[in-house]
């Protein structure tokens, strides 16, 4: 297994990077509880390596009096039906045309985090480009079978799962095969990657996963993105708090 992985960037290797042609926005939602603690994370996304055409931050039409001035230097703010974490989606609606990509509140995102979402949909055009991704599949393959699949699925595949607040890319154009995300909080009001997943699969919209060349499990671009759960819950601190510490700390917020 090791000697499969060792000349994986030597057989599917990364492109050059090249701009995409359509404005990249970022989409994210938050909501009363933790939109205090948001400035980290859109700081990250403002330190991206490539830098988005814009941010917007959707806020359900009685969270917006909670929206300081401090966060709107850095995105920009939507106010809109409460739909719980499907409101990051109205970004793919509002922005049809463009490169639409989801993003979570509680996230440092690495500096590459968007730029290798971007060179993954530059490789597969066509696909929905995913950092954090597993195969749907009613047999038990377990993690070896879906970093196989990855290696081989250069141009997307049907059957992917994909974890929205690690990083979903939704290129120009598909917006109008995604309609059905507008009534999916009614259905199931917490999970909106089973929706987006679900809808993929029906809509036969492939996926490509960033993690083809480079990290078996997750593009290091994510995988090295820290989380700010261990600051709200302090949780797992012996796993990741050093690494978002330091990070708070170099940022004077903390």
């Amino acid at each position: 297994m090791r000697k499969m992985y060792a000349n994986r960037k030597e057989q599917f290797p990364l492109p050059e990077f090249v701009a995409p042609e359509s404005p990249v926005i970022v989409s994210l939602t938050s909501y009363k509880h933790r939109i205090k603690d948001i400035i980290p994370t859109l700081i990250s996304l403002h330190e991206q390596s490539y830098k988005p055409d814009l941010v917007v931050l959707y806020v359900a039409n009685e969270d917006l009096p909670l929206v300081t001035d401090e966060i709107r230097e850095y995105c920009e703010v939507r106010d809109c039906e409460d739909t719980k974490s499907y409101k990051k989606f109205n970004g793919i609606f509002d922005f049809p045309d463009c490169c639409v990509v989801t993003a979570d509140d509680d996230l440092i995102y690495h500096t590459d985090w968007l730029k290798t979402l971007l060179r993954a949909s530059q490789l597969a055009p066509n696909c929905v480009a995913a950092h954090n991704t597993f195969i749907l599949s009613n047999w038990n393959w377990g993690g070896v079978a879906t970093r196989m699949a990855n290696r081989r699925s250069i141009q997307g595949m049907m059957h992917m799962y994909v974890m929205t607040g690690a990083g979903v890319l939704i290129p120009p154009g598909v917006a109008d095969q995604l309609e059905e995300l507008h009534d999916a909080h009614k259905f199931n009001p917490y999970c909106d990657e089973k929706a987006l997943t679900a809808l993929l699969y029906v809509k036969h919209i492939p996926v490509v996963a960033t993690s083809m060349n480079s990290d078996p499990y997750h593009h290091e671009a994510y995988r090295n993105s820290v989380s700010l759960w261990d600051m709200y819950n302090c949780k797992n601190q012996e796993l990741r708090w050093d690494e978002t510490k330091k990070w708070l700390q170099s940022h004077k917020l903390l």
